[in-house]
């Protein structure tokens, strides 16, 4: 529940019993070759996350549908984002040490993105976090130092990224006593 606190409100999330527990793996693997002693090429897969939370306002009700019953509850948690990643690059130094190449290729999947939402004709003053769409990150990048002369060196890098967003999760009326429910 919440309480008024100096003119404000504090929620008490002890006494709505809200609790979680997150386990699992979490895992990099990186497998490099060095073709000759100037070129190598490597694969990396790796996994990360950021934990989920509880918001402070969860629970409140807003937006009056045409029955008048508030038709939306801010969600009391949200869940972890998830990112997987697999890159496959190079590394070389080339042109008895006047060039070094680098670069990657990669797609990173990104699920259950954490975002804040704050939508005051909705939800009133106040933000709160919750999970969204998915996406999946495609890309190439590469670099390159170049030694011209002595003393003079010119160096430059590129990357290419297209993003698209891959599910359209959308905000419903969640309050089942609403006649627009679901």
């Amino acid at each position: 529940g919440c309480a008024d606190v100096a003119g404000g409100y504090s929620y008490d999330l002890n006494a709505q019993n809200l609790h979680d527990t997150e386990t699992g793996w979490r895992s990099r693997a990186n497998l490099s070759w060095h073709i000759t002693p100037n070129v190598m090429v490597y694969y990396t897969f790796s996994q990360g996350y950021r934990p989920g939370g509880f918001n402070q306002n969860g629970g409140t009700l807003h937006a009056p549908g045409p029955d008048g019953v508030d038709q939306y509850a801010v969600p009391k948690s949200y869940r972890p984002d998830s990112l997987t990643n697999n890159e496959l690059g190079w590394k070389t130094v080339l042109l008895d040490h006047h060039l070094e190449w680098d670069g990657a290729i990669y797609q990173e999947n990104w699920n259950n993105v954490q975002v804040e939402f704050f939508d005051p004709g909705l939800v009133g003053n106040i933000f709160y976090d919750t999970n969204g769409q998915n996406f999946v990150v495609k890309g190439l990048e590469t670099s390159f130092i170049a030694r011209l002369a002595p003393g003079l060196t010119l160096q430059g890098a590129a990357s290419w990224n297209r993003s698209s967003q891959v599910n359209s999760p959308a905000l419903i009326d969640n309050n089942p006593a609403s006649v627009n429910y679901g």
